[in-house]
């Protein structure tokens, strides 16, 4: 889990540490190259402070790039006060640009504002359309948590062409910031009373720029409903010319502020705008030559550059060393960018190149990456292979702005879990001579050269196939950036396993302050475009999605509902949030034709009738609360029209079936309990226990609600694995980021899945059998619960084809 409240205290620190090493990274002359002269109209910023400046403290406008990364590469206007609360500036922009800003007050350090909420401010937008004054407030700083009143925006964007709901619009006002759902609905919460400059931003640029002041009041509600057009499409072809001194077997992209072609509109790893993966490559067209045809909404404005990495790692630079961004509004008729980089090595600064020998063991389709800390570690970049077990990669800036900076390998993009171990010391620093990195990896973190199989044991399993019989994995709920360029390697083992069926655990991100609120958050949580390319990619490799919305908890999910105040105004804003949450999948789901989905996340049995906090205690959910989710469960129907999987959780210390199981159509039993003498104990012994579990806590359930029973267990590969499945518990391992240094036993995961399957295929009244936590993104032998290229897959590898009749 991100802990993404939290990262941008992180990020100004990091800040500080690059002001001081590189201060010219954050420059006010920012280089903008664009072969059209744009006419331009003055913009007047004018701001309220909460409070005086001290003495000797500057108010300072930030205008940002968030193409190289809203942390580096920025422009600063220092402001004039009109009185002690009142700064303005006048700043020249394009007219029909959009500028990204924020506001700081520079003194001893930099501060930059924070918005009601007590988060700092991403960004503000500002579409210029003429000459204009546009006035903000600020909130607060950094340290003085905001008190204070506070109102709210809602409303609902419709597109004005054919009146339906327009999902995955950005909206900003008051340094907030929010994405509209499927219904095209929205809340922005903790608003300054005054007039706040409200934008809904598309951020593929699909649909034109709504902005309009919005006055807010003191505990009222300001609503909105607005009409906003969807822009045609041109065909634009980008050529440019590279200088000849660069490496020829580089990708070369294509880096621009658009969510669809690479942008996250997040703060990835230190401040990363995107991951390189993410950016379109350009094909090579004659000598240094290449080209890449966009399809562009006409009007849209666009700002991008060519990278031979990301946006900030060996992008292109003009000839003083500085980050070059290239501007171009979209015209109607198709046409051609002709551009030519400058360079993209900075004077007195020669490149380094890297070379890696990987592995054996090292997976034949797994990317291996490399990433960099000048400061922090920032989003990898992937590098070239020069034979199945060579890779290689030359960095050319920005090494003229940092200093010391470490390295290391990876394997697709999951650095954290999946590096590699090198001998010598991984840090350089930037020279006048060229410099070569050669390096050995001795082995990955969390891939074994050699595993042990399986020992399959059959006995007493079914005779006979149940082609009815639903199989197959239930994905991680994890969220990384880079997740479409290794998915496939992870569905494609899904499939070789012979299971139909993906279950996709999408999520949105739940905080408090202090009301419950639940949204998508981009770089945290799949987007609404991100959700649709998953269910094409499952598709693509033959299986069928089971939607299964789960929550994201920015704090621990401990912490969130021990600690949470459960009022009545609490509780009412939990339930339409979480159900805004639901019926969001649930139109998602309707869309894309999927034909089953899951409901009640058992991170939310709190907020049932009879919930329990994650410390044990009864979470005293509203007397009605059987009464609200039978009510979201007859919404549901009302916008989906395949299965309702309800679900009930049988783990090591907690046994809880909601009472509104009688308004679905199926019952995922999340089945692991703790197993006793596990060590001791052989595969029979094991199927002994879980023909008991079954039959004491599961067959109940099935005789009560007469429903198809669906199995999902999670047991990870190591020697707790006894304790089951909690999700409150410290022996929690199951995502492979929370198992770091644990010792895994693949064997015993095996052994647990064997006797499972054994148990649960043998019994009549159960449907069906799913892995969970399966983990697709980069092969892990850890101690994680993900089974994926693990022996308990050779084990549901046998069933799954036995049980569906199908050949190997």
């Amino acid at each position: 889990m991100k802990y993404t409240r939290l990262f941008s205290l992180l990020i100004a620190i990091i800040l500080v540490i690059v002001q001081l090493s590189a201060c010219s990274i954050l420059d006010k002359d920012v280089v903008v190259d664009t072969q059209y002269e744009y006419p331009k109209a003055e913009v007047v910023f004018e701001v309220t402070l909460p409070e005086p400046l001290p003495e000797g403290t500057k108010m300072v406008l930030e205008v940002l790039d968030d193409v190289t990364g809203l942390y580096f590469n920025s422009s600063r206007f220092e402001m004039a006060a009109k009185d002690d609360l009142t700064y303005f500036i006048r700043v020249p922009f394009a007219i029909s640009s959009e500028v990204k800003y924020r506001y700081i007050k520079v003194g001893t350090s930099s501060e930059y504002e924070f918005n009601a909420e007590n988060q700092q401010v991403r960004f503000r937008i500002l579409r210029v359309d003429g000459p204009q004054i546009v006035q903000d407030i600020i909130s607060t700083w950094i340290g003085q948590p905001y008190v204070g009143e506070q109102g709210r925006i809602r409303g609902q964007v419709i597109d004005k062409t054919n009146n339906a709901p327009i999902p995955n619009l950005l909206v900003c006002a008051g340094g907030l910031q929010t994405i509209t759902s499927s219904d095209g609905t929205f809340s922005l919460d903790g608003l300054r009373p005054g007039v706040h400059n409200l934008v809904i931003y598309s951020m593929d640029g699909a649909y034109e720029t709504f902005q309009q002041g919005a006055l807010i009041a003191d505990g009222g509600v300001t609503p909105v409903l607005v009409y906003i057009n969807k822009r045609d499409t041109t065909e634009v072809t980008f050529t440019v010319t590279l200088p000849n001194d660069v490496d020829p077997e580089l990708p070369v992209r294509f880096v621009s502020n658009l969510l669809n072609l690479g942008n996250a509109y997040a703060d990835l790893s230190a401040g990363s705008a995107g991951s390189a993966e993410n950016y379109p490559e350009m094909k090579k067209v004659a000598g240094n030559s290449y080209a890449i045809k966009l399809n562009l909404p006409v009007g849209a404005f666009i700002r991008y550059k060519y990278s031979l990495g990301d946006g900030f790692w060996n992008a292109e630079l003009n000839n003083d060393g500085k980050f070059v961004v290239r501007d171009l509004i979209v015209q109607k008729s198709n046409h051609n960018e002709i551009d030519k980089v400058a360079t993209f090595t900075a004077a007195g600064f020669a490149p380094v190149s890297f070379s890696v020998q990987v592995p054996a063991s090292t997976p034949s389709k797994e990317q291996v990456s490399l990433q960099l800390n000048p400061f922090s570690w920032m989003e990898p970049i992937p590098m070239v292979s020069t034979n199945g077990q060579e890779w290689k990669f030359t960095l050319y800036n920005p090494i003229h702005l940092l200093g010391l900076i470490n390295y290391r390998f990876c394997r697709n993009t999951n650095c954290e879990i999946a590096s590699g171990a090198i001998p010598e010391n991984s840090s350089f620093k930037g020279s006048a001579e060229p410099q070569t990195i050669a390096s050995v990896i001795t082995a990955w973190n969390n891939l074994d050269s050699q595993i042990e199989q399986a020992t399959l044991v059959t006995e007493g399993g079914p005779s006979q196939p149940r082609t009815e019989f639903m199989a197959g994995i239930e994905l991680a709920s994890s969220y990384l950036p880079s997740w479409e360029a290794s998915i496939d390697q992870g569905l494609e083992t899904a499939y070789s396993m012979g299971g139909d069926w993906v279950i996709f655990t999408p999520t949105w991100s739940v905080s408090v302050n202090p009301l419950p609120r639940i949204e998508a958050v981009p770089g945290v949580d799949f987007l609404w475009n991100e959700l649709q390319d998953m269910n094409n990619h499952i598709l693509l490799n033959k299986q069928a999605t089971i939607l299964f919305p789960k929550l994201n908890y920015t704090q621990s999910y401990d912490e969130f509902w021990n600690s949470s105040t459960r009022s009545s105004a609490w509780w009412n804003a939990w339930y339409e949030n979480y159900s805004r949450f639901i019926l969001s999948n649930a139109d998602l789901a309707s869309i894309l034709g999927i034909r089953s989905m899951i409901i009640g996340d058992p991170s939310v049995i709190s907020s049932m009738k009879g919930g329990i906090l994650p410390n044990g205690e009864l979470s005293d959910s509203p007397t009605d609360a059987d009464v609200r989710w039978k009510q979201l469960v007859s919404d549901l129907r009302s916008r989906f029209k395949g299965n309702l999987i309800g679900i009930a959780v049988i783990d090591s210390d907690r046994v809880f079936i909601p009472e509104w199981l009688d308004s679905v159509d199926a019952i995922y039993v999340l089945f692991s309990p703790a197993l006793d003498d596990l060590e001791n104990s052989d595969v029979m012994q094991l199927r002994s226990q879980f023909d008991a579990l079954l039959s004491e806590k599961v067959k109940p359930i099935a005789d009560q609600y007469g429903k198809p029973i669906l199995l999902g267990i999670s047991y990870p590969s190591n020697l707790l694995v006894s304790d089951g499945y909690t999700l409150s518990s410290q022996n929690r391992l199951t995502l492979p980021a929370e198992v770091t240094g644990v010792e895994n036993d693949l064997q015993v995961q095996s052994k647990i899945y064997n006797a499972a399957i054994l148990s649960a295929s043998s019994i009549d009244w159960i449907k069906g059998f799913f892995s969970r936590g399966y983990y697709p993104y980069v092969t892990l032998q850890d101690a994680s619960s993900s089974i994926y290229k693990k022996p308990a897959s050779d084990i549901l590898w046998f069933w799954y084809h036995f049980l569906l009749n199908k050949s190997s």
